[in-house]
């Protein structure tokens, strides 16, 4: 590492010098990755815990709000069984007229009415306990198709 001029002398403080200084700097960039890293390593961490708590407020929203529509399809089936009884009424009353002896207007019966409203009414809930007793057996069909399907997967898994 010497020079052809035999006047200069080679520098050897600056180049230890300059080595302190690259070892210095190659350590600090190393402390600095391995900062870099961890702190990468955090800021993962972090973004999927946001993640999962962001995922597990959807969820409790959504079970509210399932819960709300199961309380308000309850209510509209109440609404829609008082309707079934009264809407039948309704419309035998008005098609009579109210045109009755009893009123003094008209030459009918009040019992022709009790016998026309009350099958007019009877048969809706007819109808309605039909369609709730097949409902039930459908449900009961479903489920056991569901637990011997589950049955026939857990003896091939065997």
């Amino acid at each position: 590492v010497g020079s052809s001029d035999p006047t200069i002398e080679p520098d050897y403080e600056s180049a230890t010098c300059q080595a302190a200084v690259y070892r210095t700097a190659t350590a600090t960039g190393v402390s600095l990755l391995e900062d870099y890293e961890d702190l990468l390593a955090r800021c993962s961490e972090l973004s999927a815990r946001c993640t999962t708590a962001l995922d597990v407020t959807m969820n409790k929203a959504l079970i509210l709000e399932s819960q709300k529509a199961i309380e308000q399809s309850e209510r509209l089936k109440k609404l829609s069984l008082l309707a079934t009884f009264f809407i039948p009424l309704s419309f035998t009353s008005s098609l009579f007229g109210m045109n009755f002896k009893v009123f003094g207007q008209g030459d009918l019966s009040i019992w022709l009415y009790a016998a026309v409203a009350l099958p007019i009414t009877i048969i809706p809930f007819l109808f309605y306990a039909c369609d709730v007793r097949h409902m039930g057996q459908s449900i009961l069909k479903w489920a056991n198709r569901r637990v011997h399907s589950a049955e026939k997967s857990t003896e091939m898994l065997e």
